[in-house]
């Protein structure tokens, strides 16, 4: 399955995610751009929680939704 995110910095160059993927910088930022193909499964999306804040997931469409449900109910945890 195609995944596209930013990621923080050096994340990924040095440990890479999939045998197929890129890393591009992207300007004015200290992110870059990753495009990899990974498996479309329940333990890769967990590892992409895991990365919190530090990753911007555009696709694959499935999982910008996941991640933006699991933030909201994040965010209703710390309303005062």
């Amino acid at each position: 399955m195609p995944l596209k995110k930013a990621v923080s910095g050096g994340l990924l160059s040095e440990t890479p995610l999939s045998n197929e993927q890129s890393l591009k910088p992207l300007p004015d930022s200290d992110r870059q751009r990753l495009r990899a193909m990974v498996s479309d499964d329940q333990e890769t999306l967990w590892w992409v929680f895991g990365l919190g804040e530090n990753v911007r997931v555009w696709e694959p469409q499935s999982w910008v939704l996941a991640v933006r449900e699991k933030a909201t109910r994040l965010s209703v945890l710390y309303e005062y």
